[in-house]
């Protein structure tokens, strides 16, 4: 019995930590879920990792970044950002909810503008002391960095992800 339940477990834990993607990507579970909002999990985990990879490799180990703390769950912040935020959907361990609510609604503002200006964008930053932004495709104020790439070039951007410095 006990070396049953022990393979069975086994297994589950291999299925979920190992395969989960894969078959989110082949299409054979349901999405969008908690982890994913299209069959292209690996693609945007990927692009995630070099985004973070070029903010641990081209700035301070004292940089503050941000990324949108409402919304989908965003497995990549925590596996592969190396700099501190200002919040998270990790952070709420002994955080007051009311507190942990009012910034990430806040902060969570720049995330959700389709219309988004650098001034309002730079306000927040000055505010909350934020040096670097990490947006997602799945941000709205991505419908708005044609406009924002205008006044001010991303640091570094591929097909998921962009990162634009504050000026404060």
């Amino acid at each position: 019995v006990t070396l049953t339940l022990g393979m069975l477990t086994s297994s589950l834990e291999a299925v979920s930590l190992r395969m989960w993607a894969m078959l989110i990507d082949m299409n054979v579970t349901d999405f969008p879920n908690s982890i994913s909002v299209d069959n292209r999990l690996g693609e945007r985990t990927y692009y995630a990792r070099l985004a973070y990879t070029y903010i641990s490799e081209n700035t301070a180990p004292d940089t503050i970044i941000q990324n949108n703390p409402i919304g989908q769950f965003d497995r990549p912040s925590g596996l592969y950002a190396t700099r501190q935020m200002v919040i998270s959907d990790r952070t709420i361990y002994g955080v007051p909810i009311p507190v942990y609510a009012k910034f990430s609604h806040d902060i969570g503002s720049i995330f959700r503008r389709k219309a988004a200006t650098w001034n309002d964008i730079d306000v927040k930053c000055s505010q909350y002391m934020i040096d670097i932004l990490v947006f997602k495709d799945t941000d709205r104020v991505w419908e708005s960095l044609p406009d924002l790439k205008t006044i001010r070039p991303p640091l570094y951007e591929n097909p998921y992800y962009a990162l634009y410095s504050c000026e404060k």
